[in-house]
């Protein structure tokens, strides 16, 4: 059975249209349900839903809560399916794919209504939009071990076992639940995700909820999710690679009697393989690599020594140029250092398949 979950705020002119949109698309036979989960809607979505004569529709009407990720996150806890599929009431995603969506998600845990995967498109978007919107997936991406065109898509479909199995710790705090459901499910162990191309339409009716809030949201989101998964991971290595960087310059300066540059070379050198090994066993653990092991050890030794290339320019350019106390800019050039190096190691490095 498939549990159709549709979050609404004032989407009266569209809501029935999408439900009837949808009840075509489901293939023959198919059971299914229908849940409109409304945030009290000044409109009244809640009281259309209520009027329809269908008793596969119903709608829950939230008094209290607000929020379009918590909003699915209730109709997932009153749905009845094995299966769930999100999706917007504004008529901008395509119902037309769900038939396609149903056949992959058995062999899936997620399949994702995807504008940016090959045969996607939002061509009813400014340009400024379209490369606002991809810019703002490039964090969302490093996030995630399965290769996703689309990870901020609010047109997915998920395998009921899947959510129950990841529940906790998922907040819904935001727009962009797709990315949450995916993070805390790769905690766990790999997933397994499927993309499905789209053609984004125009909305009709209402207005867009993006806004000030919605970025803000999202930014708090990557930051909170960046706690739970791959960057923790990342940022705990490094730290536990300066121990040993600091542990091997004082046994072969002291104990091997070797002249300190050169323990220091050896030390930097040690600390960057042991780095690569938890990073490639650990951090990116789940992630198919493109590369072999040896091309990804040279890899990371050139990332490696480029963040520190940076490190050391950011404690010139900030102490002599800027003027800043010299500890504060290396704080700063450690952390621009540890960015880029998370950010290219995860493009390039551990790249997926």
């Amino acid at each position: 059975m498939l549990s159709v979950v549709i979050p609404t705020y004032n989407e009266k002119d569209s809501i029935l249209q999408t439900i009837k949109d949808v009840t075509k698309s489901i293939p023959k036979g198919y059971a299914f349900e229908v849940i409109v989960v409304d945030d009290d809607s000044p409109d009244k979505t809640w009281k259309a839903v209520n009027e329809h004569k269908d008793e596969r529709v119903r709608c829950i009407r939230r008094k209290k809560e607000r929020g379009l990720g918590s909003a699915v996150l209730k109709g997932f806890s009153e749905a009845k399916g094995d299966y769930f599929l999100v999706m917007d009431a504004d008529g901008q995603h395509d119902p037309g794919i769900i038939g396609r969506m149903l056949k992959q998600i058995k062999d899936n845990d997620f399949v994702i209504g995807s504008r940016f995967a090959k045969g996607g498109s939002a061509k009813n978007w400014s340009r400024q939009r379209l490369l606002f919107s991809k810019a703002a997936a490039i964090p969302a991406k490093s996030l995630l071990d399965a290769k996703v065109h689309d990870p901020m898509s609010g047109f997915f479909m998920m395998q009921r076992k899947v959510f129950e199995e990841n529940q906790e710790g998922v907040k819904g705090k935001g727009f962009k639940i797709l990315l949450e459901l995916l993070v805390f499910s790769e905690k766990k162990r790999r997933v397994k995700v499927s993309e499905v191309p789209y053609k984004f339409r125009p909305r009709k009716h209402g207005e867009s909820k993006l806004g000030l809030k919605v970025l803000i949201d999202y930014a708090a989101m990557l930051a909170r999710l960046s706690l739970h998964g791959r960057v923790t991971r990342f940022l705990s290595v490094g730290l536990l690679g300066v121990f040993v960087n600091l542990g091997v310059l004082y046994l072969l300066t002291e104990q091997a009697g070797m002249y300190y540059l050169l323990s220091g070379l050896i030390a930097i050198e040690v600390a960057i393989i042991h780095n690569f090994i938890l990073n490639n066993s650990w951090t990116w653990r789940h992630r198919k690599k493109k590369q072999g092991f040896m091309k990804r050890l040279f890899s990371f030794n050139i990332v490696s020594l480029a963040g520190m290339t940076i490190n050391i320019a950011a404690l010139w350019f900030f102490t002599d140029i800027i003027g800043l106390w010299y500890l504060a800019s290396q704080a700063i050039g450690i952390a621009l250092g540890a960015a880029l190096n998370y950010i290219w190691n995860d493009l390039w490095t551990f790249k997926s398949k």
